[in-house]
């Protein structure tokens, strides 16, 4: 039996902070660093280039938001996990980066241990969801769950013409009735 060890793409704008994670992931056999980026548009070249297996980003990348390198990562390598690693995002912003592709939210603030724990879960396919994330979910599909089916009922030429088209098989045979 093969032991996969999961490549990682780490991309944040602070260097400090691409080179601890790349530190404490050097610690577990695991993992295995495939690069690191500090901007969006390094982020693409590398997760094109380097097709790491998950991807640890900080969204926050100055004026190239990082929903949308998320997006072009996604299309460019659809079978990567990516998380979302950040101090400070509202729920609205978590919910646009899992809409873009992302697969689960790790606060930077988490212990070391959780964060390595919480990334083998990820490898393996298991996410988390943020609970302010899951109440946004949730209010959104209660939400869509109360529009009616129809946005107005149907007129009364449109009820006879689904009267027609039940009976006749042919379009031809509408018309002639």
């Amino acid at each position: 039996m093969t032991n996969h060890r999961t490549t990682v793409l780490i991309a944040d704008s602070r260097t400090a902070v691409r080179e601890s994670l790349a530190a404490l992931l050097s610690t577990d056999p695991a993992f295995v660093i495939a690069g690191s980026a500090g901007s969006g548009s390094a982020a693409l070249r590398e997760a094109a280039h380097k097709q790491p297996d998950l991807i640890l980003i900080d969204p926050n990348f100055g004026r190239q938001r990082g929903w949308e390198v998320i997006s072009s990562i996604k299309g460019l390598r659809p079978d990567s996990i990516i998380l979302v690693h950040t101090n400070e995002m509202t729920a609205e912003q978590l919910l646009e980066a899992i809409q873009r592709g992302a697969s689960d939210i790790i606060h930077k603030a988490l212990p070391p241990d959780q964060l390595l724990e919480r990334m083998k879960m990820a490898q393996a396919r298991q996410f988390l969801v943020n609970p302010a994330v899951a109440g946004l979910l949730l209010t959104r599909l209660q939400a869509a769950a109360a529009l009616p089916l129809s946005p107005r009922p149907l007129v009364e030429a449109e009820y006879r013409l689904l009267q027609l088209a039940a009976r006749y098989p042919a379009v031809g045979d509408i018309a002639r009735d």
